[in-house]
């Protein structure tokens, strides 16, 4: 049995006194998680609930639960320690995420000791729970590795894994993490992070880093220090780190590449800096943030991919990957997700309800900002605009197809947002736009962290914009709370374009009409920058 040094003090200290004063283009989304961006877990055996989703009155508790993870060659050996614990502690494995429920079985518990000693426990990982009698102590600690796998194609994605060829390591929070109960870690706040690695690597992660320095305790092993916020931006995230990785720091954003991509990274990286820039200065910003590049599998696994974490995104590109449209697009999908996605954040009864706002939203912000930064043409924009159209109105016309497709959201979505950003224009006396509603939202939402939205709430904060008498309350009524089809041809009449559907000689099509109807030609306009 393998007995860990106890957390370095000067570092848990100094990131405590830190926190005091601090206090897609996805290419098949079925392969992804089930919450791709910034929901809280759900409510179940093994689960742990966001403090948003569960308030309650007990009082807040700062730097009560510390981890410590150290890297090794075949695994991650983590220690997790609280504070003033109870009598009898409750912890929960790793539970169900990105469509799998067997996280856990890359676990193994080592033993469970207080000041007094190791204590006894009892392991059901059939319900992902495990009990430890504490007694009466200070702290207790628990000890367990995460053994990383080799990752042999899209489907293992998630997975605590080697980089490359059994070098490095990637893994997402929710697949290593065991975590507290759910009435022990609403109350958690500033919680310390400690990775231990060999001085080589790089380690990349969306936990803001506070500290590094060298091991006291480690020859030849540097200690990196995070202060993770509450548990929810604890487990909203990834880390992973290699010797091979190279990486570029710029003003609060990580930009690293596996090393077995060979595009352009100069031009990669000056795309992901000119993007999150633009969100931050139109959306505000967000803090640290942290973007993996990295590459597939294999050759003939050729998917775009990318997926959100709070405070950074992970993109999946070729090794040879071009800066074309298609990777604009993703990775101005996957940026904006930082905003909606993690800071707007569906309660969890509201998620597959207001799915098309938080994916075909954000597309559609995606594309029409892309336009407006230069990045794409408007022949590019409508061409977008129209594959979408298309493919809603095959999956609307084949029965049963709709709800099998993971892509509907994504492409009614993007109709439904270009729908309210035209209607909130006609409504506006004063020329808003629906990047009007997103700040709306995105101030309550920063106002209040325990803030996740509904439906109603979102057709509320609408109203409160642009009134309930005109275009947009009737929009939102009739489309946006149910699944009510779509008439294309009259939908994109009404804002000035003629809808060409696909057929066996061509992609389908949008053509300006020659008319006054340009309400299409109003939301491209690049509005003043929102102080």
């Amino acid at each position: 049995m393998q007995r860990f040094p106890n957390f370095s003090p000067l570092v848990l200290l100094s990131l405590l006194f830190i926190g005091g004063l601090a206090c897609q283009a996805h290419a098949n989304p079925n392969d992804g998680p089930e919450e791709l961006v910034g929901a809280p877990p759900r409510a179940s055996s093994g689960a742990v609930t966001s403090a948003a989703t569960t308030p309650d009155a007990a009082p807040t508790r700062s730097g009560m639960l510390w981890y410590r993870v150290v890297v090794g060659q075949d695994a991650l050996s983590i220690q997790l320690r609280l504070l003033r614990p109870p009598k009898t502690l409750s912890l929960f494995l790793p539970g169900a995420w990105a469509g799998r429920d067997d996280w856990a079985k890359n676990l193994r518990i080592s033993q469970a000791r207080t000041v007094t000693g190791e204590r006894p426990m009892t392991i059901e990982r059939s319900s992902g729970r495990i009990d430890i009698e504490v007694g009466k102590s200070a702290w207790v600690e628990l000890a367990y590795e995460v053994k990383l796998d080799d990752r042999r194609d899209h489907s293992s994605r998630f997975a605590p894994q080697h980089l490359e060829k059994g070098g490095g390591f990637l893994a997402y929070a929710p697949t290593f993490l065991i975590l507290p109960s759910d009435s022990i870690a609403r109350t958690l706040r500033d919680i310390p992070v400690e990775i231990t690695a060999n001085d080589e690597i790089e380690i990349v992660s969306t936990w803001p880093l506070a500290q590094q320095g060298p091991s006291s305790t480690s020859p030849g092993k540097i200690v990196r220090g995070y202060l993770v916020e509450d548990v929810r931006a604890l487990r909203d995230a990834f880390i992973a780190g290699s010797d091979a990785i190279t990486s570029s720091r710029n003003e609060g954003l990580t930009i690293a590449y596996e090393e077995s991509f060979s595009g352009d990274k100069d031009a990669f990286t000056e795309n992901i800096q000119e993007i999150v820039a633009h969100y931050s200065e139109r959306f505000g910003e967000v803090g640290q943030v942290s973007v993996f590049v990295r590459t597939p599998p294999s050759r003939e696994d050729r998917l775009l991919w990318g997926t959100g974490r709070r405070n950074g995104f992970i993109l999946e590109l070729d090794k040879d990957a071009k800066l074309d449209r298609q990777t604009k697009i993703l990775i101005a999908h996957e940026a904006f997700h930082l905003w909606n996605g993690h800071i707007l954040i569906p309660e969890q009864s509201s998620e597959l309800q207001t799915r098309w706002f938080k994916e075909g939203l954000t597309q559609y912000i995606t594309l029409k900002h892309l336009y407006q930064m230069g990045a794409l043409t408007q022949r590019d924009l409508l061409e977008e605009i129209a594959l979408a159209a298309s493919r809603y109105r095959r999956y609307s016309t084949s029965p049963g197809s709709a709800e099998d497709t993971s892509l509907y959201p994504y492409d009614r979505g993007l109709l439904l947002a270009m729908g309210l950003d035209v209607a909130i224009g006609e409504d506006s006396a004063w020329g808003l736009s629906l990047e009007d509603w997103l700040a709306a939202l995105l101030e309550r939402a920063r106002r209040s962290s325990s803030w996740n939205y509904t439906i109603d709430e979102l057709g509320d904060s609408l109203t409160e914009l642009a009134g309930d008498k005109g275009a947009t309350n009737k929009f939102f009524k009739t489309y946006c709370r149910v699944d009510r089809g779509l008439i294309l041809s009259s939908f994109f009449e009404g804002m000035g374009l003629h809808y060409l559907d696909a057929d066996r000689t061509r992609q389908a099509k949008l053509i300006p009409l020659a008319d006054k109807r340009s309400g299409w030609r109003a939301i491209l306009a690049t509005p003043e920058t929102t102080p």
